[in-house]
């Protein structure tokens, strides 16, 4: 392999570097703590395992695309500078003792704008914010339902709706608990309870950073693209595989948050339908314990959790609408359960997927031969 070097173009290539660095810090950042604040005991606690675990390899695979990008980008400006300083022939000769290397060239077809790629520019910014192109990104502290970075669909106020309907009168618990039970206004409240928009915002920084690494690996191939024809011999060629593994873990970890994404608002685009069958089976429900009441005749009062006199003739019958429009509710609260078993189900799939990603980044931070 003939060697050639051009060290402002390797100059550039390490501000490439350095800005893909600095963009996966600040998705680094948006990953630390992005999940909701409290789980409860319902439906978001029972998947606390999966977003726990999720959120910790988001956040470890842009740390460690941070940090070795950074660590690249100060290894390239030392090299360029050996360059500059060193003579041409000097520099041949220490090339052919470096470690062989070869590596393969990445085509034009395979890399986006390769006619502009030569100077070192970055396609897309990867530390603008995607849906606000004009500012850098930052994690969304509350988002909204239909704003462009939220869902497409109004969980919180199915979510309003449910904890509403459940806060009925003491005595109305009680009556159902001697009817059927159970309450099913506490099942409901229970079930609901927790930080619903912080699961929005962990969704939302998912796939905004999937966005990102995108973008990151779309700029580091072009980088690439544009230094393989001005630098040549066995350290250009080890930077080169270097820099190919660091694009792969990229696309890897992209990967990782499209699906850790969309499995979080689908889940949650589920949730919303089964809640608002929960809405219309607790109105029935709330409709058939007013009727029951209306039609029996000298209700006594409800003590400890028991009817302590009922007058009426057959009281069972005027009740048997009430027992009768539980049973889709429990139905229903079975149902929103088997959702979250689904998400667990799944999060084997997704955790490997960054797992893979983790595995993917270079083993260790590109050092140039020369630079110590």
């Amino acid at each position: 392999m003939n060697f050639k070097v051009d060290p402002p173009s390797i100059s550039a290539l390490a501000k490439l570097m350095g800005r893909a660095g600095s963009a996966a810090s600040i998705f680094a950042a948006a990953n630390n703590g992005a999940g909701p604040s409290e789980l409860g005991e319902g439906l978001l606690g029972m998947l606390a395992g999966p977003l726990d675990r999720w959120q910790a390899l988001g956040l470890s695979n842009c740390q460690r695309a941070s940090t070795l990008a950074d660590q690249c980008d100060s290894s390239l400006v030392e090299a360029a500078k050996f360059y500059v300083a060193t003579d041409a022939a000097e520099e041949a000769r220490l090339d052919s003792k470096y470690p062989a290397a070869t590596s393969q060239r990445v085509g034009g077809d395979t890399v986006t704008a390769p006619e502009t790629a030569g100077g070192f520019t970055d396609w897309e910014d990867a530390w603008r914010d995607p849906h606000n192109p004009e500012f850098p990104y930052t994690a969304p502290p509350e988002p909204r339902d239909n704003d462009g970075r939220g869902w497409d669909f109004d969980l919180d106020g199915e979510i309003d709706k449910l904890t509403g309907a459940a806060s009925v009168a003491p005595y109305v618990r009680d009556l159902l608990k001697w009817l059927v039970g159970w309450d099913p206004f506490s099942a409901v409240t229970t079930l609901v309870a927790g930080d619903w928009k912080g699961l929005m915002r962990q969704g939302s920084v998912f796939e905004d950073t999937a966005t990102a690494f995108g973008r990151i690996k779309t700029n580091v191939d072009r980088g690439r693209y544009a230094i393989q024809d001005r630098w040549n011999g066995n350290a250009a060629a080890a930077a080169e595989n270097w820099l190919a593994a660091y694009s792969q873990a990229c696309a890897d970890h992209a990967k990782f948050c499209v699906d850790a994404g969309w499995k979080i608002k689908n889940f949650a685009r589920s949730a919303f339908h089964a809640f608002q069958a929960l809405n219309v089976a607790m109105d029935t429900l709330i409709d058939a314990v007013l009727e029951a009441l209306l039609k029996v005749k000298g209700l006594g009062a409800v003590v400890g959790g028991a009817v302590n006199v009922i007058r009426g003739e057959k009281p069972e019958q005027a009740f048997a609408a009430v027992v009768y429009s539980v049973l889709p509710i429990a139905e229903l609260l079975d149902q929103v359960r088997m959702l979250a078993h689904g998400i667990q189900s799944a999060a084997e799939m997704v955790a490997g997927n960054g797992e893979v990603a983790a595995a993917a980044w270079p083993g260790e931070p590109y050092r140039h031969p020369a630079v110590r």
